[in-house]
């Protein structure tokens, strides 16, 4: 239906002739848009209470949008299964990874599986608000739980090691750690080798 009015309270909708109020805390407009601007706009709402003696009729948008969103998480946890991928959008970033929002809905993506090098930060990824791609690796349909792993991290590196490295070729590399035992060095990103104090 069309909003007819608004006020301060909250938006006035008229369904033939009887007058149907939405409170503001019913609206779901957000606190930083303004309600004037949703004079004349479209809304779909529920009925939730009415009076036959005063004709007060009030109506819920919140109610509606609560109940989609709901259908909406229940359809996804219905479909949801390792393997399959998704599109979304990078909600926030830790020390350990990042949380993907796949539409309502979050998932952990590890750093482990940002990237196949070692000491990368979630930061040197990805960034806030970022639209990528995930695969679901890991999930707990009761607890509402994903682990995810992202499309760009690419084909592992030591899968085809052994045909690009052998026993007796001379590399150059780039020293990463030094430990009391040897040095750690880096022949490519993501493979790394030890070189023994005794060589």
């Amino acid at each position: 239906e069309t909003v007819t009015n608004v006020n301060e309270k909250g938006l006035i909708v008229k369904i033939n002739d009887v007058r149907v109020f939405i409170p503001l805390s019913l609206s779901a407009i957000p606190k930083d848009e303004k309600i004037e601007s949703y004079k004349g706009s479209k809304v779909k709402f529920r009925i939730t209470e009415y009076d036959a003696k005063t004709k007060k009729v009030i109506g819920s948008i919140k109610n509606v949008l609560d109940e989609e969103k709901q259908e909406k998480l229940n359809k996804f946890w219905s479909e949801v299964e390792i393997g399959k991928k998704y599109k979304g959008t990078v909600s926030s970033l830790s020390t350990y990874g990042a949380f993907v929002d796949l539409g309502g809905v979050q998932g952990l993506l590890h750093i482990s599986e940002m990237s196949w090098a070692r000491n990368t930060k979630p930061e040197d990824v990805l960034k806030e608000g970022q639209e990528i791609e995930v695969a679901v690796i890991d999930l707990d349909k009761e607890n509402k739980r994903l682990k995810l792993s992202y499309a760009n991290k690419g084909p592992n590196p030591w899968d085809n090691i052994e045909e690009k490295y052998k026993v007796g070729d001379i590399v150059k590399v780039k020293v990463v750690k030094l430990m009391n035992f040897g040095a750690f060095v880096e022949l490519e990103e993501a493979v790394e080798g030890l070189v023994h104090i005794t060589q």
